[in-house]
């Protein structure tokens, strides 16, 4: 089963979530409507030249959502991503038309503008806004975007709705319900979660453990297969440990702490002292880490960076100077897993040459970090490449 696509494009990837919950492996086939060699491949099985398309047994589907449904009611054991019952598919189908015909389209429109380094109009942001009330709306009646269980409607708003955080930066805090629901929906779907290994790299590096790391990419359909047998969420990282398996950076970092550290100042017992720990811990999992990821994903693809955006990056960068205003580390006169955590996202910024002149604290804390991890540099050049390789497979 071939799959034409180009994996930056949302609609391509909620196919691809659709064939892996349903265990179908597509042959992904990348393409480039601007190449000349391509487009001619292309023209001969699509008229309409466009992207994504599926070719099976001879059977030629284009638009995402007609290959999404036809992946459904021909591979799937049973109708629960797309119900049979006409009221409930009627549903389904009116939010997939919602994604395609108002969310997605207002996205595209806020993105296009910045492309061409304008600012949306008022009016295009607030018919953005708008559709993500819309959204939040829906959730109000369900835990789902259209019934009471998952269903292909769930995963086709998903990638649109990565695509609001990833190419806008969306602040996502006034909507507690599609944050509610994206939680649902992740936990649900493999391979939706990666780019978090890099804490618990140097946090190994600190402590002098030796371990096996293993480059993995969930568009790989090897590397998938392999993850697949340790992990039920199929998320990166994932730490494997005398046959004891976890995933989520923050949770592998307080367990390398807690059991191979020889005291307890990475990660301490005190209460007050760990409260602030965790709050530097979520500081960085719920604002800091991902406005830094995606500045230096759209730095990598040569995009620009919006000065909304930038402004966000100051932000986060603003509360660390102050954290480290009277304290010599993030959280406070001692080392602890926060400083890894943090230090990490500092490194995305230090990929694209972000300026720190304006922040002496960082500056300090930064270089000094650097004495804390042996083989700091050479494992940093392992890692941007790997980055860069993971950036690459994900476009095939």
């Amino acid at each position: 089963m071939d799959y034409y696509c180009n994996f930056v494009s949302p609609p391509s990837q909620s196919v691809i979530l659709v064939a892996k919950k349903l265990d179908i492996k597509l042959n992904l086939r990348k393409m480039n409507i601007y190449d000349p060699v391509e487009m001619d491949t292309l023209s001969k099985l699509n008229p309409h030249h466009i992207l994504p398309m599926l070719v099976d047994n001879g059977t030629v589907v284009f638009e995402p959502c007609a290959i999404v449904l036809y992946l459904v009611e021909t591979y799937a054991t049973n109708d629960a991503l797309y119900p049979k019952d006409a009221l409930v598919r009627c549903v389904v189908n009116q939010r997939l038309f919602f994604d395609v015909g108002t969310l997605f389209k207002q996205i595209y429109e806020n993105v296009h503008v910045q492309m061409r380094n304008s600012q949306p109009s008022e009016k295009q942001v607030q018919r953005l806004q708008k559709a993500a009330d819309v959204l939040e709306r829906f959730l109000t009646e369900r835990s789902y975007a259209a019934a009471d269980q998952l269903t292909v409607a769930d995963i086709c708003l998903l990638v649109t709705v990565n695509a609001l955080n990833l190419w806008l930066g969306y602040e996502l805090a006034p909507y507690p319900r599609i944050r509610d629901w994206l939680g649902r929906v992740v936990a649900e779907l493999p391979g939706c979660a990666e780019f978090q290994a890099e804490p618990v790299v140097f946090l190994a590096r600190h402590l002098g453990l030796e371990f096996n790391h293993i480059v993995t990419s969930i568009y790989d359909p090897a590397d998938f297969e392999a993850l697949k047998k340790v992990n039920p969420q199929h998320t990166i990282p994932t730490l494997v440990d005398n046959g004891h398996i976890l995933w989520e950076s923050y949770a592998i970092l307080i367990y390398l702490a807690e059991k191979y550290a020889l005291d307890d100042s990475l990660y301490p017992k005190d209460a007050c002292e760990r409260s602030i720990v965790h709050q530097r811990l979520f500081f960085d999992s719920g604002m800091f880490q991902n406005t830094t990821l995606q500045a230096v994903l759209a730095h990598l693809r040569n995009n620009p960076i919006t000065d909304e955006h930038l402004a966000k990056v100051k932000r986060g960068v603003e509360i660390v100077e102050m954290y480290l205003t009277d304290s010599p580390y993030v959280a406070g006169q001692k080392l602890t897993i926060a400083d890894f955590s943090i230090f990490v996202s500092f490194c995305s910024l230090d990929m694209m040459k972000y300026d720190l002149t304006a922040y002496p604290n960082v500056q300090r804390w930064f270089a000094k970090m650097g004495t804390h991890i042996p083989d700091l540099e050479p494992t940093r050049k392992t890692i941007e490449e790997e980055l860069r390789a993971l950036l690459q497979s994900m476009n095939k």
